[in-house]
Order: C-alpha cells, then structure tokens, then sequence
C-alpha cells in the first residue's frame, strides 16, 4: 500500500470507525481534515 499523505498513520491513530457525518461539524484544521477523509476511504466498503 502507498502511504503518501498519511493514510496509515491517519488509520493508526483514528481506530474508531465512527459514523461521523462529512464534512465534520467542528473547525478542524484542514491536515486533519484530509487525514479523516482519507481514513473514511480506507475503512468504508465502497
């Protein structure tokens, strides 16, 4: 797997698939952001 942009780590550190709605309520910074959303495409079954 190709781990440009964290995807890895964003998947490490978030263990919790949680049904968040997107875009996410809260004012996360965009590097978050982007690593929940890369996160989300790992996890979920397309």
């Amino acid at each position: 797997m190709d781990d440009s942009g964290g995807c890895g780590r964003a998947a490490v550190a978030l263990p919790l698939p949680l049904p968040l709605p997107l875009p996410l309520p809260l004012p996360l910074p965009l590097p978050l952001q982007l690593e929940l959303l890369c996160f989300f495409q790992i996890s979920m079954p397309q």
